[in-house]
């Protein structure tokens, strides 16, 4: 059944919505959804991976430092270069993205902020984190490569040293991966390093 949010006092006082919903779409679910004032995001994919002992040791040419060990305008750099040239449906800087990761996890953020390098030059950063509210459902919340190290195969090693990190240092037991169905070089390493997709869905914005 749908409702019109538009008579809703606690709908009208929100700044700004998204809304996810199955695809394919109904056209009259649609049509109802960009009447209401919403506008199409993007069409999103979500993965699962089951974390264990079988991948639990990649081998990867990185060293990863967090926040503890670099300094947040280091980290912020590096970070607003993994953006250039890349899709994504985030904000396009690294302060925001670091401030909206802040928001949803609290103080402890700072232990899932790395910077990954390849002996002493940066190669990407890497955002792993428990989901809020849950104990063992393992995210990233951002991974970039930067545009000179592109085209390597890094971004699937940082995905799977990621990974590691979930299982090892945060404890989790399974990762729930999302992209846009069009960012294909992350679509590859979702298949390359196993993840199995669970469903599509589309995102609306007010």
């Amino acid at each position: 059944m749908l409702v019109d949010l538009s008579t809703n006092h606690a709908f009208q006082k929100v700044e700004r919505l998204q809304i996810h919903l199955p695809n394919p779409l109904s056209a009259d679910v649609e049509d109802f959804i960009t009447n209401m004032g919403f506008r199409f995001e993007d069409d999103v994919t979500t993965v699962l991976k089951i974390l264990s002992e079988e991948n639990s040791s990649p081998v990867t040419p990185f060293t990863l430092l967090s926040l503890h060990n670099v300094s947040k305008d280091e980290f912020i750099k590096i970070g607003d270069l993994t953006m250039v040239d890349a899709y994504t449906t985030f904000p396009s800087n690294m302060a925001q993205l670091l401030q909206n990761m802040k928001d949803e996890l609290g103080v402890s953020y700072e232990h899932s902020c790395f910077i990954a390098f390849k002996g002493e030059k940066a190669i990407g950063v890497v955002m792993p984190h428990i989901e809020p509210d849950t104990a063992e459902e393992g995210r990233i919340f951002y991974i970039g490569v930067i545009p000179p190290e592109r085209g390597n195969g890094y971004g699937k090693l940082l995905h799977q040293h990621a990974l590691h990190l979930l299982q090892n240092k945060f404890n989790a037991r399974f990762y729930i991966g999302t992209t846009s169905l069009h960012n294909l070089p992350m679509i590859h390493v979702f298949q390359d390093n196993g993840c199995t997709e669970l469903k599509h869905y589309r995102i609306y914005k007010a």
